[in-house]
C-alpha cells in the first residue's frame, strides 16, 4: 500500500507486483490458490479490492475512492495514497489485452510515480496522488499464447510481471478439509495477524 520504499532519489522503488499464475486448466487449482491468499488478506483493515472486470476509466475512478493518508516515518510527513489490489481468477475478464489505452496504464501505475494524471474533453483532468496498485491474476499458457501480442510483449507489461508456471499437481488432495487438523483455526488467526503487522 506504498508504506513501504527505497529512496533512490531520481526515483522511488515500491514493491507492488503484478502475478500471474499460469497452468493448463485443472492442473495446479490457479484460482483456488489466489482465492486461498486473498481471503486472508480480505481480514486484514484498510486493504482496498477492485473487481474482478473493469475498464481503465473505472479503474481510475476506483482508485480515487481508496485514497489512505500515510506517514513518512523518517519526516512525520502525512501524504495520499492510492492502493489497490485486484484479483482476478481468470485474467482475459479483467484485462483486454487488445486495448492499448488499457495496458499502457497499468503500466504507468505499476511504474509509482507520486502522482498520475490523465486529462479529457469531457472529465477535465483526473489526478491519482501516490499510486500503488497489486494484480494477482490466473490463465493458462493457451490463453497467453492467443492474446499476448508482440506489441504486449516489447511494450513494458510483460517485464513488470512475474509468471508463475506449474506443469504437474505436486500431490493430489480430493478432500481438502480432511487434511485440517485441530490447529487448522488458529493457524489461519495467526496468519491474518502476521498479516495485520506487515500492513
Amino acid at each position: 500500500r506504498r508504506r513501504v520504499w527505497i529512496d533512490q532519489k531520481y526515483f522511488v522503488w515500491i514493491p507492488n507486483f503484478y502475478i500471474i499464475f499460469v497452468a493448463k486448466p485443472g492442473i495446479v487449482s490457479k484460482s483456488t490458490t489466489a482465492d486461498i491468499g486473498m481471503s486472508l488478506l480480505r481480514e486484514v483493515p484498510g486493504i482496498h479490492f477492485g473487481p474482478n472486470s473493469l475498464t481503465w476509466q473505472a479503474l481510475i475512478q476506483a482508485m480515487h475512492q481508496s485514497v489512505d493518508t500515510i506517514e513518512d516515518p523518517a519526516t512525520g510527513e502525512l501524504f495520499a495514497s492510492s492502493a489497490f489490489s485486484i484479483v482476478a481468477s481468470e485474467l482475459g475478464s479483467l484485462l483486454d489485452f487488445s486495448d492499448r489505452a488499457m495496458i499502457d496504464v497499468f503500466v504507468d501505475l505499476w511504474d509509482g510515480r507520486k502522482t498520475w494524471s490523465k486529462r479529457t474533453k469531457l472529465d477535465g483532468e483526473e489526478l491519482i496522488e501516490n499510486p500503488f496498485i497489486n494484480i494477482i491474476g490466473c490463465t493458462t499458457d493457451a490463453w497467453i499464447q492467443e492474446n499476448f501480442s508482440k506489441y504486449l510483449l516489447g511494450g513494458g507489461f510483460t517485464s513488470r510481471t512475474i509468471f508463475v508456471y506449474g506443469k504437474s499437481k505436486r500431490h493430489l488432495v480430493a478432500y481438502p478439509a480432511d487434511q485440517f487438523g485441530a490447529q487448522h483455526s488458529s493457524l489461519r488467526q495467526k496468519l491474518i495477524q502476521d498479516l495485520e503487522t506487515i500492513s
